[in-house]
């Protein structure tokens, strides 16, 4: 993926099963934490199950021959690489195909939930982990088992409450001390459902604060971003460009100038009237022509310095 997503992550590790068909995808911000990812799933998948992993097949990337290393080191991993010949992923083509599949499920869904461009993006990895959560619990054989079921033995929790990707729901606001006319709930957008809780809860996203949260104390809208957000009033995009009016610079430079030629002139002291003596001659107090014109140079570059144009960006909060 060329642009990060809200947490960073830029990159998409799929692993499957070959038997069972299960998925589980993570997110990384760098290639090479991948390795590392995989011996990490490799623990939980083992604790979890109680199966050992004997094959691994991969493809030739330089982070996969780091986890042959990785695994080689450790002296209870008895485990085997198969490695595909280059440019030939079709020889690893379980998983190649489901990455194809899986990432047009994931352009289906941010498309249905009408998200702008920023939150499309930003809010990618979210999805394609709900797109692998449900095809994990979808049928496809004639034996009517799910991924799910084949390898855990029993369908998942919230199997019986499905949403729709980017729905918004309303999180009641459980702080205790709340002000009269407080709203008792905001808004936020379905992300997914949340691993290792009880039954009913979800991930949202919050759009006030732009932060994932987890909740089970919410009520559906049953309505997309889009309308929502036409129906609240609030505006659909979450970044604009905050700009000072441009002046027209060559009439305010004109009027600046005349405006010190006149504060110059008007404090000029050409003839000081003050009596030096008894011999009736005034002593003169003139400014030579260079001052003069030194005074004028820095008036003009301070008034200059003033007209100039800033810009600020900032965000806005939706």
């Amino acid at each position: 993926m060329k642009k990060c997503s809200f947490n960073k992550s830029k990159y998409w590790l799929l692993i499957q099963d070959d038997f069972t068909g299960y998925l589980w995808s993570y997110f990384l911000k760098e290639r090479k934490e991948s390795p590392y990812k995989v011996l990490e799933w490799l623990h939980q998948f083992q604790k979890e199950t109680g199966k050992v992993v004997q094959t691994f097949r991969l493809d030739n990337s330089g982070e996969n021959h780091t986890l042959q290393e990785l695994v080689e080191e450790s002296e209870d991993m008895n485990i085997s690489f198969e490695f595909t010949a280059p440019y030939t992923p079709q020889q690893n083509g379980k998983v190649e195909r489901k990455f194809a599949a899986l990432y047009g499920k994931v352009r289906a869904l941010v498309k249905a939930a009408n998200l702008n461009q920023r939150l499309k993006y930003g809010l990618w990895t979210h999805c394609a982990k709900l797109a692998t959560q449900l095809e994990n619990i979808i049928v496809k054989d004639a034996k009517q088992t799910s991924a799910y079921m084949k390898l855990y033995g029993i369908n998942p929790k919230w199997v019986n409450q499905l949403h729709v990707f980017g729905e918004v729901a309303m999180i009641a606001y459980r702080r205790k001390i709340k002000a009269k006319l407080v709203d008792r709930g905001y808004p936020a957008l379905f992300m997914g459902y949340s691993d290792n809780h009880a039954e009913g809860t979800f991930m949202f996203f919050k759009l006030s604060t732009e932060e994932i949260i987890i909740s089970r104390d919410v009520i559906w809208l049953e309505q997309k971003y889009k309308r929502y957000m036409q129906e609240s009033g609030r505006k659909l995009s979450s970044v604009v460009i905050q700009r000072q009016e441009k002046p027209d610079t060559g009439i305010e430079m004109k009027k600046a100038k005349l405006d010190i030629e006149k504060e110059t002139d008007d404090n000029e002291i050409v003839d000081g009237d003050t009596d030096s003596g008894s011999d009736g001659e005034y002593e003169d107090y003139s400014e030579s022509e260079n001052e003069k014109e030194e005074k004028k140079r820095k008036a003009m570059k301070r008034e200059l310095m003033n007209l100039k144009t800033s810009y600020k960006r900032v965000n806005v909060k939706i």
